[in-house]
């Protein structure tokens, strides 16, 4: 994949992911957005939203940052295993890198001092979910994004 297909199917991706937990969070009210909680671990505490404040400037820099590694490590796994762009690996890379990042999750909460007052479980699932989003827009774009 070119560096501008590569870029913009990153964008896409993440861009998709990101959507996808925004509109959990409008449906259930329960916190599930990647970037918001990235930015109270970094604040250490469950502070308010409030979306001018430099830590949630590094939640989303910190989202898309972990965004363009999966997607390097997609890249790097279709090119070395040789394997198809398409809907089934898209759908197994999405469960294999929801669960990767279940367990980063994990990790981040248990480490910090004040992890965020969640409903975990549902956090957990929509994660997956949102990882196959992911997954299936990286497919896609990888696929239909004509090369420059």
């Amino acid at each position: 994949m070119d560096l501008l297909t590569f870029l913009t199917t990153w964008l896409l991706a993440t861009s998709a992911m990101t959507i996808f937990s925004y509109a959990i969070y409008a449906i259930t009210k329960n916190e599930v957005r990647e970037p918001v909680l990235l930015s109270k671990l970094l604040k250490g505490s469950t502070p308010e939203n409030n979306s001018r404040s430099p830590k949630i400037i590094l939640g989303w820099i910190g989202h898309y940052s972990i965004g363009i590694i999966f997607l390097l490590l997609y890249e790097a796994t279709w090119l070395i295993a040789g394997l198809e762009r398409n809907f089934i690996y898209g759908l197994i890379f999405g469960i294999v890198a929801g669960g990767l990042g279940v367990i980063g999750w994990i990790v981040l909460f248990t480490i910090s001092s004040e992890p965020p007052k969640i409903r975990y479980s549902l956090f957990f699932s929509q994660l997956i979910a949102a990882h196959i989003v992911f997954s299936l827009t990286a497919v896609w774009a990888a696929n239909c994004i004509p090369i420059i």
